[in-house]
């Protein structure tokens, strides 16, 4: 009787399937951290930040008239730190009818921590 050649060491490679490459194994996409609420280094900059989260909304001249006698020129203050805090996306720049306002974003009120 002849053997049969198909379960020898040699030939049992030959008779297994080939196998699949390996996908890589995708892990889901992880949610994004929240953002660390921007720290405001300047002690101008938080007064005037921590000023508007209080009120939600200022006029420029209610700002001025809360930064008299804290600094020596508060409309120049002013106008340099809300410039900076809009840049930053803290406050936005409100215009009704000509009179300059601002208001606090969700960022300023992260940051204000209020």
């Amino acid at each position: 009787m002849q053997e049969d050649d198909s379960t020898t060491p040699e030939n049992a490679a030959e008779t297994q399937q080939p196998q699949q490459p390996q996908q890589p194994t995708q892990h889901p996409q992880q949610p994004q951290q929240p953002q660390q609420p921007q720290q405001i280094n300047d002690g101008m900059e938080k007064i005037i930040l921590e000023e508007i989260a209080r009120r939600l909304v200022v006029k420029k001249e209610e700002l001025v008239q809360f930064l008299e006698g804290k600094t020596a020129n508060p409309v120049s203050v002013v106008k340099d730190v809300t410039k900076k805090l809009i840049s930053e996306q803290l406050v936005t720049n409100v215009d009704p009818v000509s009179m300059s306002s601002y208001a606090i974003t969700q960022k300023g009120m992260r940051a204000a921590k209020v």
